[in-house]
């Protein structure tokens, strides 16, 4: 308990002299003496002597985290733009490979248009033959080839 008392009151012997303007005073024996460090990187100086008033602190604070957002916000467009050209690469090769597939398709269907006309044009021919034949079996006149043949067996 004797301990705790002198700690104590060598603690508050520090204190009064702080707020008297006595900075060094003499060590006490058992006690470390520390110099103060800044509560935050970047802080000023001249005022860890004295302190920082509540104001200084918040104006720190509102800088570093303005620096923090500023630093986000860069990060994040420059990932924006990576991840649009990524998207813009893909893209690409997307519709080169849909233009490739369509090119073969429009391809394949002219090909398959020219068969079907050549099939048409084959089959209408087919018919033109298929009707005059038939046109000349049922007409009256007599073939050459019929008159001959009824001119011998006559």
């Amino acid at each position: 308990m004797n301990c705790t008392q002198n700690i104590m009151s060598t603690a508050l012997a520090s204190a009064r002299r702080r707020r008297a303007g006595q900075e060094a005073a003499t060590p006490v024996p058992g006690v470390r003496q520390t110099n103060p460090q800044p509560s935050f990187p970047g802080a000023p100086q001249q005022n860890m002597s004295q302190g920082l008033t509540l104001p200084q602190v918040i104006a720190l604070v509102d800088k570093r985290l303005t620096v923090l957002e500023q630093s986000h916000q860069l990060n994040q467009s420059q990932n924006q733009i990576e991840n649009d050209s990524e998207f813009e690469s893909e893209m690409r090769t997307v519709i080169e490979e849909y233009n490739a597939r369509f090119d073969i398709i429009a391809d394949e269907l002219a090909l398959l248009k020219d068969t079907v006309l050549k099939l048409q044009t084959y089959t209408m021919e087919v018919n033109k033959t298929l009707m005059q034949d038939r046109i000349r079996i049922l007409s009256d006149e007599p073939t050459p080839l019929e008159q001959a043949l009824n001119s011998v067996s006559e």
